[in-house]
């Protein structure tokens, strides 16, 4: 992550708590929309936009516990509809970067630049119209304990002869990985070294996946079931060993995080 992105996604707790989950919602909209709209759908933007999909839907998701309903769901769901109309121009990438030569050419989609930028405005407008007046703190804590819980338990049924189970774990490990990331200037020697740690995680578990997608796409070859085990020595003892605390603990983390900042001691 840039210096850049580092500055435009972390929440600044000095103000108002709303107009900075708004904020992180908005600029995300943007750097998707805006270059899309200056530069058209090359390999660098979409996969920048897919990525601010990701950090949207996971401040999002951080509401889920608070706000409840369908109001959070309505910016997932703009958010999440905005990444799939690029998602084939991705895999595309990917497969070229795995295949090489082999790999198929880049899906020609009709106005993929129009109905991505229009995609990306509607949700910019969701997060606008999302109602934030009483959502504090508190949702912080809930929203992070529930999706520490959520890649706990994913760990915990992993199965290697199902591949979607590495999938499932994948997405919710991102979306930690995003979550702690928009916080962790409050405390640098612990939650800046846990999203190291999600970031290794979650990298290996996007090859695993992009061994799927490559695979997918072309016959399966013996040197992509290869890399795909050895992604799975790796990813489930480092998820086990990370996720050996439970929810209840990492919310008493946070808490005191939010708190007094840069004092808390270790998961």
């Amino acid at each position: 992550m840039t210096r850049q992105e580092a500055s435009t996604f972390a929440l600044d707790l000095s103000r108002p708590f709303a107009d900075e989950l708004r904020r992180v919602l908005l600029d995300q909209a943007d750097k998707a929309r805006v270059p899309l709209a200056a530069e058209g759908p090359t390999e660098p933007v979409v996969h920048a936009a897919r990525k601010a999909s990701k950090r949207a839907r996971a401040v999002a998701y951080l509401l889920r516990p608070t706000i409840g309903g369908t109001a959070w769901r309505v910016v997932d769901v703009a958010f999440r509809d905005a990444a799939r109309l690029l998602g084939p121009l991705r895999d595309a990438d990917v497969a070229r970067h795995t295949l090489g030569p082999d790999a198929p050419p880049r899906p020609d989609l009709p106005d993929i630049e129009a109905r991505a930028i229009g995609a990306y405005q509607a949700a910019y407008d969701a997060a606008m119209a999302l109602d934030l007046q009483n959502v504090g703190q508190d949702a912080l804590v809930a929203g992070l304990a529930a999706s520490w819980r959520n890649a706990r338990q994913a760990s915990r049924v992993l199965d290697p002869t199902d591949p979607e189970t590495f999938h499932d774990w994948r997405k919710v490990v991102k979306r930690l990985f995003y979550q702690v990331q928009l916080i962790s200037s409050l405390d640098e020697p612990v939650l800046g070294s846990l999203v190291k740690q999600l970031d290794v995680l979650q990298e290996a578990l996007g090859d695993h996946h992009d061994t799927l997608v490559a695979a997918e796409l072309t016959a399966p070859t013996e040197a992509l079931l290869t890399r795909r085990r050895e992604l799975e020595g790796q990813t489930v003892p480092l998820g086990r060993w990370l996720f050996g605390a439970g929810p209840r603990r990492f919310a008493r983390l946070l808490t005191q995080t939010l708190a007094e900042p840069s004092v808390a001691q270790g998961v």
